[in-house]
C-alpha cells in the first residue's frame, strides 16, 4: 500500500544521496518520505540539512516550508517562506503560499503586504484545460491584474473529436466556461483570424 511506496521512495532517495550527498532536493524528498512514514524527527533532521546546504535557494526553502506545514510546524514554515520570499520577492505563487500561512496565524496585515508586493501585472491562461481559466480569472480579480486569454484550441468544439467525450452536459459546461472566460478577458490572443471569429 501507501506505506510501502513511501519506504520505496526512502530507499531510492537514500541511494541517490550516496551519489550526491549534498543535493538539497534529494534531502527534502527523503524528508518528505520519512514524514509520510511517521518518522517526524528524522524528517526534521533531513529538512534542516537541505536548508544548510542551500540557505538562499527559494525552491529549497519553499519545499522545506511546505513539509514543515504538514508537520504542523507553522512558525518554522513561516520563517522559511519569509526567507524564500525575501530572496525571490517577485514570485507570486510563493507570496500567495506565504500569505495563506500568515493568515492561518492571524497575521492579516503581513499577508496582505506580501500579496501586494508580489502582485503580477498580468495573468495569462491557455484554453486547455478550460477549467484553469476560472482560476486565472479569480487570481486576476484578487490581485487586480489584467487577464489575458491565449486561445490555442476551440473548446468545446475540439472535445467532440475525443473518442470518449460524453457530450451533452459536459459540452454545455465547457461552452459556458468558454463564454465566461472570453467575457472576463482584458485581452484575447488568438492564433489567427479564423480563431478570432
Amino acid at each position: 500500500g501507501r506505506q510501502g511506496r513511501h519506504a520505496e521512495a526512502e530507499a531510492a532517495y537514500r541511494e541517490a544521496l550516496t551519489l550526491r550527498p549534498e543535493h538539497p532536493a534529494l534531502q527534502r524528498g527523503l524528508g518528505v518520505s520519512l514524514y509520510w512514514q511517521a518518522r517526524r524527527d528524522e524528517a526534521r533532521q533531513m529538512l534542516a540539512r537541505a536548508v544548510e546546504v542551500e540557505p538562499q535557494n527559494p525552491r529549497v526553502l519553499t519545499g522545506v516550508a511546505e513539509t514543515e506545514r504538514l508537520l504542523g510546524e507553522h512558525a518554522a514554515a513561516a520563517t522559511h517562506l519569509l526567507e524564500a520570499a525575501r530572496v525571490a520577492p517577485d514570485e507570486f505563487r510563493l507570496a500567495a503560499t506565504l500569505a495563506s500561512l500568515l493568515l492561518e496565524q492571524g497575521r492579516r496585515e503581513e499577508a496582505r503586504a506580501w500579496l501586494e508586493r508580489s502582485r503580477p501585472d498580468v495573468i495569462v491562461t491557455l484554453t486547455d484545460p478550460p477549467i484553469v481559466a476560472l482560476i486565472a480569472i479569480a487570481a486576476s480579480r484578487a490581485t487586480n491584474s489584467r487577464f489575458v486569454f491565449l486561445c490555442q484550441d476551440v473548446f468545446p468544439e475540439v472535445a467532440r473529436l475525443l473518442e470518449n467525450f460524453q457530450g451533452g452536459a459536459i459540452e454545455k459546461l465547457l461552452a459556458r466556461i468558454g463564454r465566461y472566460t472570453v467575457k472576463r478577458a482584458d485581452v484575447i490572443v488568438a492564433l489567427g483570424d479564423t480563431m478570432k471569429r
